[in-house]
């Protein structure tokens, strides 16, 4: 039985790592830009949560440049809840198993600082944070994203490499196709041309996985 294809938003792989350098730019500009691409893949297809926390809390910052005229509390309540939703979405991937694990432990699995989980906490059921620590934590969050997640994807895709793993993968296809697969026993060790695409192919996917996010690896290479 044939598989269905899976539907990802973006159209390659440099259009999904290029939305990571407009997410971090200095440029409020592009970092509009960043979101406005985001939101355009939401309405595609399902995407990242990690990428929807990224773009959520730079939306933040630049709702808080722009903000003439809002009122500091305002600022709190939107800073507390883009803060609020970043640290649940991230954290409820991990939620596993038949008993609910607390987010303090999940966050530690991960190598989310305590202290978000503790900000989320205050500002769910206590008093609001200043806006000068939700400002702070929500800098800290995106830098703890790009660590958690972009760093992974933009040192795992150079464009060398991504030609590498298509020869490999063209030449796997090809050795598949040879006369002696269509009888559908496996690469002879013998056969070295054969062998060796088989060998290349494995070796340069495993490579690619091994430094991908969890989320990039269902994203880009699951079919």
């Amino acid at each position: 039985m044939s598989r269905q294809p899976r539907i990802v938003a973006w159209t390659s792989a440099e259009e999904y790592l290029s939305v990571a350098e407009y997410l971090y730019s200095t440029n409020i500009n592009e970092r509009k830009h960043g979101v406005a691409i985001v939101k355009a893949w939401r309405s595609r297809a399902r995407i990242p949560v990690a990428i929807e926390a990224t773009a959520s809390l730079v939306e933040m910052t630049v709702a808080d440049e722009e903000s003439k005229g809002v009122t500091t509390n305002h600022l709190r309540h939107l800073y507390s809840m883009a803060m609020i939703r970043f640290v649940n979405t991230i954290v409820d991937l991990e939620q596993k198993g038949t008993f609910a694990q607390s987010v303090v432990s999940l966050a530690g699995k991960i190598g989310m600082p305590a202290w978000f989980v503790e900000l989320r906490h205050a500002a769910t059921h206590e008093q609001l944070p200043s806006l000068s620590v939700l400002q702070s934590a929500c800098q800290q969050a995106l830098g703890w994203l790009s660590d958690y997640y972009w760093n992974k994807q933009t040192r795992s895709l150079p464009s060398d490499t991504q030609m590498h793993i298509r020869n490999a993968l063209a030449a796997y296809l090809q050795a598949h196709d040879s006369p002696s697969q269509q009888g559908n026993r496996k690469p002879n060790k013998k056969n070295t041309s054969e062998y060796a695409a088989m060998e290349t192919t494995s070796a340069e996917l495993t490579r690619l996985v091994e430094n991908l996010h969890l989320d990039a690896v269902r994203e880009l290479l699951i079919p």
